[in-house]
Parts: structure tokens; sequence; C-alpha cells
């Protein structure tokens, strides 16, 4: 018990550092702009965030937690694989992370549901935990290898000589 209330602890900790950042004069800011697209056509979700944080630094090869806390099951989170990210363009921008996922059952399937009823876009309140694992030094090698599977792309390198 005590090593999963400290596990809790710790995440909750590293959620509110991804999601709320303090500016001075300004107050708090917070993760915005969330928006969950559905497409029938190729049955994808697209979210695009705009994390809090300025110092997260998205890369290729890593995952992130998404939460949807204002509802019923808010303490779930569900990894994903950042899909592709586009860097700020100033210093008082964040980095915008797009999210591609594929509805199955459970939340992402409420959240497909939740897009369908309002035609095909929300605006849901999500946050962010991450990034986790390493980034990969694609450049580095002279052939990569991306063996892809589902809608995510998992991040693997061989060096040819």
């Amino acid at each position: 018990v005590a090593i999963w209330g400290f596990d809790r602890t710790v995440r909750y900790v590293r959620m509110l550092y991804c999601n709320l950042h303090v500016k001075f004069g300004k107050g708090f800011i917070s993760t915005t702009s969330s928006t969950a697209t559905y497409s029938p056509e190729s049955d994808l979700i697209r979210i695009e965030m705009y994390p809090a944080s300025q110092t997260l630094k998205p890369g290729p090869g890593q995952h992130y937690y998404l939460y949807q806390p204002v509802t019923l099951r808010g303490w779930e989170n569900h990894p994903f694989t950042l899909g592709c990210y586009e860097n700020a363009n100033s210093k008082e921008d964040s980095s915008k992370l797009i999210f591609y996922i594929r509805p199955y059952d459970g939340w992402t399937r409420r959240l497909r549901d939740q897009c369908q009823k309002a035609g095909t876009e929300i605006r849901p309140k999500l946050l962010l935990e991450g990034p986790y694992g390493h980034q990969a030094p694609l450049h580095t090698f002279d052939t990569v290898l991306m063996i892809m599977g589902g809608t995510g792309i998992a991040c693997s390198t061989h060096d040819h000589e």
C-alpha cells in the first residue's frame, strides 16, 4: 500500500507540473485548447493539446498519459504515443502535441461518442502526464526502420554500415 500510495503521489505531482505553469503577473496558466476530432472515414480521433509547461520537450519515441478529469472516471489515465508535434514559435508559446487514437472500448469509445454527438469536434478538458521514454536520436543513424502497428508508431533504430 505504501508503494502504491507513493506512486500515486508522485504521478499527481508530475501531472500538476505538466499542466500548471506560474507566470509572474499572469498567475496560473494551465493546459489549454484541447481539441478532439473524430473522423469516421479513418475511424481515428485526433487530439491536439498545448501543454502549460514550457519545459516539456517532446521528441520521437516518447509517450504520454492522458486524463479527462471532469468525467465520472476522471482518475483513469491512458498511454498514447505522440503522433506529431509542432515546436513553439516563441518562448511565450508552448508546443502543440498531436495524438492519433483508434477508439475501441472504455474511454476512447466514450470520447468518440462525445465527438459524434457534437458533430465531429469537441473541446474536452484534458490533462497530460509525460513525456516518458527516451528521445531517439534519429539524426545519428544512416538508416531508420520504423515498425508500425495500429495507429501508433513504435520507434526502433538500426545502424547499417
